[in-house]
């Protein structure tokens, strides 16, 4: 019991330094070096949401906030690809749907193909201040639907929303990376792993004590002889 005790706390703390690493890796990866380290092909968790936005063939385009990633998905929600953006930035699909446009606090401008292909960088003043409008925006394909972040379970889903309110599920996250989902996760399989590992002490120095009296003469044997 008491090896199966730590096993089960030393993966909860090495699943813990993963989410950790993960995140470390986005934030200088995606962020400071702007370098594709990590395939495009590779779909992360959704996580929480920067941005949502969708083209008028109700293509999907998601602002990963943690990740400082966008993922592209098509319209049945299958994952087409994704890639890192500078730390900072808001990105959304261009109301065009021609290219995908990012920008930062500082009216810097960074202009996607929907590869992940840097098209075009530029300063324009006072473009920022779209951000709050983009913020505020519906995301709404040609044909009139809707789409939204549905938390429902554990899972974080994309859903679309027809005109007659009919919602029907788009993106549905993998089991399987709900467990690295970046924050929840970390925390909570840092509390496991810690509680695991306690137990684990726990379970050890009573064996001890056990197998310590176990190991004791009895002497009262003796001395009725």
């Amino acid at each position: 019991m008491q090896k199966l005790i730590g096993r089960l706390g030393v993966l909860m703390f090495c699943v813990t330094m993963f989410c950790m690493l993960l995140t470390l890796c986005c934030n200088i990866v995606g962020g400071g070096l702007g370098i594709q380290a990590i395939s495009s092909s590779i779909e992360f968790p959704l996580g929480s949401k920067e941005l949502l936005s969708v083209d008028k063939e109700g293509h999907i385009c998601y602002h990963s906030k943690h990740y400082m990633r966008l993922e592209i998905y098509d319209r049945n929600g299958d994952f087409v690809r994704g890639w890192f953006v500078p730390s900072g930035y808001t990105a959304r699909i261009d109301p065009s749907g021609d290219f995908i446009r990012a920008i930062d606090v500082w009216d810097d401008n960074i202009i996607y193909d929907f590869s992940g292909k840097i098209l075009k960088k530029y300063n324009e003043k006072g473009s920022s201040d779209i951000l709050t409008t983009w913020s505020r925006e519906t995301p709404k394909d040609g044909e009139g639907n809707t789409y939204i972040l549905a938390k429902r379970e554990w899972r974080t889903k994309i859903a679309r929303v027809d005109p007659n309110g009919n919602l029907t599920v788009v993106v549905r996250e993998p089991n399987h990376l709900c467990l690295i989902r970046i924050p929840f996760p970390v925390f909570a399989y840092m509390y496991a792993s810690a509680i695991l590992l306690f137990l684990s002490e726990v379970v050890l120095k009573k064996r001890k004590t056990k197998e310590s009296g176990n190991d004791i003469p009895d002497l009262s044997t003796n001395e009725d002889m």
